[in-house]
């Protein structure tokens, strides 16, 4: 095999490995059905009463251990950092889905994991223009209920 033919096949092997790494990585299809599951998974109910304080004070821990604080504010103005605040979130949640909080809660859920494949309600907004929140897909099931419980006591 010659030089061109080793660079050619290298080439190849190259775009062929990069066909699989959009965005959001792999095949948006099984990765749109990977992340319904998750968020059917994480969140069969909503949670009962008594169990949202406990998950709450473990979420707003998460929150700051993850990094969130760094660019998002848990108030409803921006406090002059990047991302959208997230203060009233549960509000605007809601009232994209038709008042279903377990739903919104699994949406929440789904932005967290893959911001691409579901983009945030500020995605047109210009004052976020160039703004990307990165997948946090490895969050693992007890800490995204947890961070999710956080944000939704964000009233």
């Amino acid at each position: 095999m010659n030089i061109w033919s080793s660079v050619s096949c290298l080439c190849l092997l190259i775009c062929l490995a990069m066909a699989g790494c959009g965005p959001a990585g792999g095949n948006e299809s099984v990765q749109r059905d990977e992340i319904e599951q998750a968020a059917t998974r994480i969140y069969a109910a909503v949670p009962a009463e008594e169990d949202q304080p406990g998950l709450i004070q473990t979420g707003q821990k998460f929150f700051r251990r993850a990094g969130c604080e760094s660019c998002h504010s848990v108030r409803e103005d921006r406090m002059g950092l990047m991302g959208p605040p997230l203060g009233g979130l549960p509000k605007r949640l809601l009232e994209r889905h038709s008042d279903d909080e377990l739903e919104s809660r699994r949406w929440l859920i789904k932005h967290i994991k893959s911001p691409h494949l579901y983009p945030s309600p500020y995605v047109d907004d210009e004052q976020y223009e160039g703004m990307q929140m990165p997948a946090y897909a490895k969050f693992n099931d007890e800490d995204m209920r947890a961070l999710v419980e956080f944000l939704w006591s964000l009233r």
